[in-house]
């Protein structure tokens, strides 16, 4: 056999076996984004429920508990026996736990002397010292639940807020309790899981991987009440072109605001940041907030 035939020949079965080994790691990788996708995107810090209470203490929150005595969630005590017009669910990010939001509780019972809002953290299935298993189903059962569970307390209007990860319960509660939920508020939102994993892994097939869905733009589409978004010029983990997206999406009266030097995790909570009187004043319909 000539030399230059046999080096051709020793050249394509080197390869031959290097996109063997490239293929088979691509396959591997698919593999783990597959069956390892609900821990890249829910990132929850487990606690006794011990522990959680004692925290919750500390931040002024009594446990939110269900006809079984588990917790669900977390509430402020009230001050004086007075309780806000108007209620707001928190669906929190995908890391740590619910009491770590009780700057939203602050926040939003200051409006108005406390006479504005009532505030309530949803806790999600396996996040704290809630049980429970971890993914997209068993967070909206759960949401639903406690939703449910809101309505039969009283007739107070109910909004929901969802942040981050949290926009997908929050759009997806809002459009099948509509009319009954007043509006929504969306911090950092994405337009769907599907478009995000695009964004994250685009050399892969992610619709076909993906299990977890939160399609919040055809959710929020079908919702008819008042929707704010609050958005990050500067976000390094949902690209800001997503919660615009999200905003074009929703058919009722909204209202979009862009924070220009906030970055995903930098968007101020402190009690003086303008947005929140504005958001308040924009859900609840007021044309002079306090």
């Amino acid at each position: 056999m000539p030399h230059g035939i046999a080096s051709f020949g020793r050249f394509r079965q080197r390869a031959l076996r290097l996109v063997t080994a490239l293929l088979a790691v691509y396959f591997v990788a698919a593999l783990a984004l597959y069956f390892g996708q609900r821990w890249l995107i829910y990132l929850p810090t487990r606690a006794s429920e011990g522990a959680m209470v004692a925290l919750a203490n500390e931040s002024g929150l009594r446990a939110w508990r269900d006809a079984t005595g588990a917790i669900i969630g977390w509430r402020s005590v009230p001050a004086g026996g007075g309780i806000g017009r108007n209620r707001l669910l928190i669906f929190h990010g995908n890391a740590g736990f619910a009491v770590m939001r009780s700057h939203f509780v602050r926040g939003f019972e200051s409006i108005d002397n406390g006479s504005a809002w009532e505030v309530t953290l949803f806790e999600y299935p396996h996040f704290g010292a809630r049980s429970g298993s971890l993914g997209e189903q068993a967070i909206r059962t759960a949401a639903s639940e406690a939703v449910q569970r809101m309505f039969e307390e009283d007739q107070r209007p109910l909004f929901l807020l969802g942040e981050s990860l949290g926009s997908g319960p929050a759009c997806a509660l809002a459009a099948a309790s509509q009319p009954r939920v007043a509006g929504v508020f969306l911090i950092t939102p994405y337009q769907s899981l599907a478009a995000m994993a695009e964004h994250r892994f685009p050399m892969f097939p992610t619709r076909w991987i993906l299990r977890e869905q939160w399609d919040n733009d055809v959710e929020l589409s079908r919702f008819r009440g008042r929707v704010a978004v609050l958005l990050a010029a500067n976000d390094e983990v949902i690209p800001v072109t997503q919660g615009r997206a999200l905003y074009d999406a929703a058919p009722g009266p909204k209202r979009l605001w862009i924070l220009p030097e906030a970055t995903h995790n930098t968007v101020p909570f402190d009690a003086g940041v303008a947005w929140r009187r504005e958001v308040s004043a924009f859900l609840l319909d007021s044309d002079h907030p306090r």
